[in-house]
């Protein structure tokens, strides 16, 4: 596997009004790290303000982003592949994180998997959907939730979930594949060969509704 390197980048910036400050982490030409650190007034009564020096460091980056970001599994061409966890924190209370797929060129290879066709409001979707909180999501279920129980690392987040629509097992990753145009989740179960993405569908679950998280 190669030396992996992040370039990280702060910028001043404004959500939801109030002053904030962005850090971004860029792997490959591809942005995989976006936190927002934002100076609401609870924030700064309550914690103080958040500066540049206290955002933009190495204890912070360390704490938001290490080696549990990462995992390697092997595929059926038993090569080692890359699986890295991406974060975006959105003022402090909206997570969205989702799992790329790299080759041992880092080379991504999860790239486009969801289609307009099958899900309007993830087009072009690049790498496995774990968390999200932002945009149009299933819910409402018919029966029980068929999410997973976490075993992602937890974004330090005021409103982190429990539960995820991706899991890793025994070198294959589970999906739960949101088609919104249908009204269904397949649970798909991929593996790696030859540095592409092979899937079964091992079950379908309904939902009667999409709802809007922010």
């Amino acid at each position: 596997m190669n030396n992996i390197t992040i370039k990280y980048t702060h910028e001043n910036t404004f959500v939801y009004t109030a002053d904030a400050h962005a850090i971004t982490g860029v792997f490959n030409n591809k942005d995989i790290i976006k936190n927002y650190y934002v100076n609401t007034s609870y924030q700064v009564n309550t914690f103080g303000e958040y500066t540049k020096e206290n955002t933009f460091n190495v204890s912070s980056i360390n704490q938001l982003f290490n080696e549990d970001n990462f995992i390697i599994i092997k595929g059926t061409d038993n090569k080692s592949y890359l699986l890295v966890q991406t974060i975006n924190n959105m003022a402090d209370n909206f997570n969205t994180s989702n799992l790329y797929v790299y080759n041992d060129e880092l080379e991504l290879i999860s790239r486009n998997m969801i289609t307009e066709e099958e899900s309007p409001d993830y087009t072009s979707y690049d790498g496995f959907i774990i968390d999200n909180f932002i945009g149009n999501i299933p819910c409402d279920y018919v029966g029980n939730s068929p999410l997973y129980e976490r075993t992602f690392k937890v974004v330090d987040n005021a409103n982190e979930i429990d539960k995820q629509y991706t899991k890793i097992e025994n070198n294959q990753i589970y999906f739960l594949f949101p088609k919104i145009n249908d009204g269904i989740l397949e649970e798909r179960v991929y593996t790696i060969n030859n540095n592409k993405l092979e899937y079964t569908i091992i079950n379908t679950y309904k939902f009667n509704s999409v709802c809007q998280e922010i």
